[in-house]
């Protein structure tokens, strides 16, 4: 008797597994492009800002948006197809296909530019403003095309937004609900404010837009020039610290209110933004009394306050200007921004000891901020406390 193949049913219950797989493949390859579409709108931005200064650049990134967005479009059209099962496999895939695609697609225009950096170069400057590590192996920012340095910019805003916020918008496509995807790239531990996952990602966007566009507005009422301004504004609610000069805000360091619009808008990125949008959305005053966001301030205030009056004593520094820098510095440290005022290596053995320590403390959970978090140390502490407690009424 001829042996009877199984047909397509039989075949999928029997390759089952791999099956899911190529459907959950495809799929975060479909976000993936899409995501790639608005990163090749974005490109159009700097293309607008190159031609307006009359930079040449321009046109390397209205190439780049072009070939982005065709390749993008036709990989989104070639995967195309029925929604992924809904699994923390998927998720993580999701996640780190966005991440990865951002860098790439970000690289393109840094290596096709004219500061003629190497292609290893440019994925490097691309993962360290996604990923707001702040780390650049340029030089001469002062004098680079402008497009350029907003691009730099735009990616490391993007990165401290999240690329999963952005993606989504695009989550709807493959009638995928956000919220475990959201809870795998952020590192926030809060209740959602709202029931719908739409409406808080909305209210998070506008907000962290809000908030840049604020930052902007206070940077020119300081003293920066508009350009200087936009383009710190999206690095520091980053908290990235990207920056158009070589000397970072060192460059406005004669500038007291330019520092002290750095500090309080970092500070500002290091909060929980899901503590901001109850605090702003819902108008919840009693969300303010989150207790990582009090480890947080008072590890900020005891560095700033402490390093001040040393700089006064040993340094013989005015103390309102010993003050102003710690606090700049201090805050840049600790929620990982990168920026820097002066070179506080040269402030003295504890000043420097001080910094070794902030350097490791990082924001709170679910901020743009870096570093280990106020929540975790919370929570060391209680773990202690009630060891402490047990040991002495066992």
């Amino acid at each position: 008797m001829p042996a009877v193949r199984p047909g397509p049913t039989a075949a999928r219950h029997v390759w089952g597994p791999v099956y899911v797989n190529r459907i959950a493949v495809r799929a975060a390859i479909h976000v993936a492009a899409v995501f790639a579409l608005y990163l090749s709108a974005a490109m159009l931005i700097p293309a607008a800002v190159d031609l307006y200064f009359g930079h040449e650049d321009w046109r390397v990134f209205a190439f780049s948006a072009l070939f982005m967005g065709g390749l993008a479009m036709a990989v989104a059209l070639a995967t195309q197809g029925r929604a992924p099962p809904v699994t923390t496999r998927f998720a993580f895939l999701l996640v780190n296909l966005l991440w990865v695609t951002m860098a790439i697609a970000g690289a393109v225009p840094l290596a096709a530019s004219s500061i003629g950096i190497s292609i290893a170069d440019a994925i490097f400057e691309s993962v360290s403003a996604i990923t707001t590590t702040g780390s650049t192996v340029l030089v001469g920012l002062d004098t680079m095309p402008p497009g350029l340095l907003l691009w730099r910019s735009i990616l490391q805003w993007f990165g401290g937004l999240g690329v999963i916020a952005l993606g989504l918008f695009v989550l709807p496509f493959l009638n995928v609900g956000g919220v475990s995807y959201f809870k795998i790239e952020s590192s926030d531990i809060e209740d959602r404010p709202f029931e719908r996952f739409s409406t808080f990602a909305m209210s998070f966007l506008a907000i962290y837009a809000g908030l840049t566009l604020a930052c902007a507005i206070s940077y020119a009422m300081a003293g920066m020039t508009g350009f200087d301004a936009l383009n710190h504004s999206l690095t520091t609610l980053a908290t990235g610290g990207f920056s158009t000069h070589d000397a970072s805000l060192g460059f406005y360091a004669e500038r007291p209110a330019v520092l002290w619009v750095g500090t309080l808008f970092m500070f500002i990125g290091g909060l929980p933004f899901s503590i901001l949008i109850l605090f702003l959305v819902r108008g919840r005053l009693d969300a303010l009394g989150d207790p990582q966001m009090r480890v947080f301030a008072g590890y900020c205030i005891v560095f700033v306050v402490g390093v001040a009056i040393y700089l006064r004593v040993n340094a013989d520094m005015p103390f309102l200007d010993a003050f102003t820098h710690s606090a700049f510095n201090f805050v840049s440290i600790i929620t990982t921004t990168g920026y820097a005022s002066a070179d506080y290596l040269q402030w003295g053995p504890f000043a420097v000891a001080c910094i070794f320590v902030a350097t490791f403390l990082g924001g709170c959970s679910g901020s743009t901020a870096g570093g280990i978090k106020a929540y975790r140390f919370l929570i060391v502490f209680e773990l202690m406390s009630n060891g402490l407690r047990r040991l002495v009424y066992p």
